[in-house]
């Protein structure tokens, strides 16, 4: 499969401090219009993005309220809703942050899915997580977003068991396992490949030989580079 700048995912927007809107900006300037970002549901119910479960040490997103988060940074950390409406024309690809173990796994996937059908179009991306019973939640309250299932390993059987009750969009596992038996699959399936972090020439390549769909990746140029010169 022939892969187009449209294909690449930068992983967190461009430059630091990432997961934010001037990293997303970047992004765009540089013709990269999709992004990978990461959300966690606040104390008092809102989706701000950022990466990791806790903020500062010892504290969790999921147990502090939005103002805390956005004091104990020097920069402005965002809530999605000013994401997608300050920068209409980007594309995302929206990890849902949810603890594995979380016993509220499925509702607050739930809430994600009502929240996200006044701001997002089928057109505009999709919805990922490690987690899934919260992909559950977001396809029962929302028939129409695409889903998307993070792996740390090819699990085709897994997939086929989550697919079947959710209909999955995509699979994005970890690049390094990935084998071209896993997307003759996944595409036997009706289901696009999206590997994460591919960085290298070498596993870029790799990867465009496979047959993948997209890139998740944290060097866009260099991915780009490596379409354009194949």
């Amino acid at each position: 499969m022939t892969l187009g700048t449209e294909d690449i995912i930068v992983h967190r927007g461009m430059g630091k401090p990432e997961n934010t809107i001037s990293s997303f900006e970047k992004s765009m300037s540089r013709g990269y219009h999709f992004v990978e970002l990461d959300v966690h549901l606040t104390l008092d119910e809102n989706w701000i993005v950022f990466h990791d479960f806790e903020y500062s040490k010892g504290k969790k997103i999921e147990e502090s309220n939005t103002q805390e988060v956005k004091n104990s940074k020097e920069y402005e950390v965002p809530q999605l809703t000013e994401v997608l409406t300050k920068l209409p024309k980007l594309r995302v690809n929206i990890e849902l942050k949810v603890p594995k173990n979380d016993e509220n796994s499925f509702n607050i996937g739930k809430k994600f899915g009502k929240f996200i059908d006044s701001y997002f179009s089928v057109e505009r991306g999709y919805i990922s997580s490690f987690n899934s019973k919260a992909l559950k939640g977001v396809r029962a309250s929302n028939q129409e977003v695409k889903l998307s299932y993070l792996t740390t390993r090819p699990k085709p059987s897994e997939w086929e068991l989550l697919n079947r009750k959710i209909d999955l969009y995509s699979v994005n596992p970890l690049f390094i396992l990935l084998r071209e038996k896993h997307v003759i699959w996944a595409h036997k399936n009706n289901l696009e490949v999206h590997p994460w972090v591919v960085n290298h020439r070498r596993m870029i390549l790799r990867m465009m030989r496979l047959g993948v769909d997209k890139l998740i990746t944290d060097k866009p140029d260099q991915v780009k580079s490596v379409i354009e010169t194949t």
